[in-house]
């Protein structure tokens, strides 16, 4: 082997070793990244959890919903890397500012789970079903009811959460000022509509409002009652736009399993 053979030789087995010894090094520097990012969004989330406990008393429901959300989070922004740690603290901001601002009201069941429970499933299904990662439509869809039903303005969420989310809350909103049966009826005719966002919201919302029916209907509520509202919601549903195939499957999943129920318990 001549000496400008052997000095390659040499070269190739030195430059193999190195990168051998490098790699190894990078994965561990990258692997150490993420542990630190994953426990500074943990403790952001554990801090939060701490807030909106005191807030709702520790409801198990609340809390049980709140936790299926920041883990969707959790897998959002380390593992698939689809949000940012900014973003991610916005949604943990918007979780508190929803539980704050519906702290007195409930849902209508036996429980009388506070009201915050509903918001934090809708986001929930938003991220797990819808596998959105907005941040539009995220925080809409925690903050959909907090006009509806509180005292918080538009001028309010702009301000803590941009313009952006606050057109999308009020579109989801409509009209304060009328009646409930004409509210469904605005409502039908403005599904075809909607923007991206307020349609992901509401397929959302449809969705977690009629598995609640479906599953444990309010005393009260007759069998009437409920099967116009999912005659409406089934309306609704199809005026929307296509924007997600996956929670609309889940919606319209969720319709069928109940008129199959009431066609049986007929027969």
């Amino acid at each position: 082997m001549n000496n400008c053979a052997l000095t390659c030789f040499i070269l190739t087995i030195m430059a193999s070793s190195y990168a051998d010894d490098v790699k190894p090094k990078v994965s561990i520097c990258q692997e150490s990244t993420q542990q630190f990012t994953k426990q500074i969004i943990q403790e952001k989330i554990e801090e939060t959890r701490t807030l909106v406990g005191k807030i709702v008393h520790d409801d198990e429901m609340v809390m049980t919903q709140f936790d299926l959300l920041t883990e969707e989070l959790i897998i959002a922004y380390c593992r698939e890397k689809g949000i940012t740690l900014n973003e991610a603290e916005e949604i943990l901001q918007a979780m508190q500012f929803s539980a704050e601002k519906h702290r007195f009201q409930t849902r209508k069941n036996d429980r009388k789970t506070p009201y915050v429970s509903h918001c934090f499933e809708v986001a929930y299904k938003v991220m797990s079903i819808g596998e959105v990662r907005d941040l539009t439509s995220i925080l809409a869809s925690l903050l959909h009811d907090t006009l509806k039903d509180t005292q918080t303005t538009v001028e309010e969420i702009e301000k803590k959460f941009g313009m952006q989310v606050a057109k999308v809350v009020d579109e989801l909103t409509g009209d304060r000022k009328i009646s409930l049966q004409e509210k469904k009826r605005q409502e039908t005719i403005n599904a075809s509509y909607r923007s991206k966002p307020a349609a992901i919201v509401q397929l959302a919302d449809t969705l977690c409002n009629t598995l609640e029916l479906l599953n444990h209907p309010p005393k009260g509520w007759s069998r009437k009652y409920i099967d116009q509202y999912f005659q409406w919601a089934q309306t609704v549903v199809d005026r929307l736009p296509s924007v997600n195939p996956k929670l609309k499957e889940a919606v319209l999943l969720t319709l069928n399993q109940y008129w199959e129920r009431q066609a049986a318990s007929s027969n």
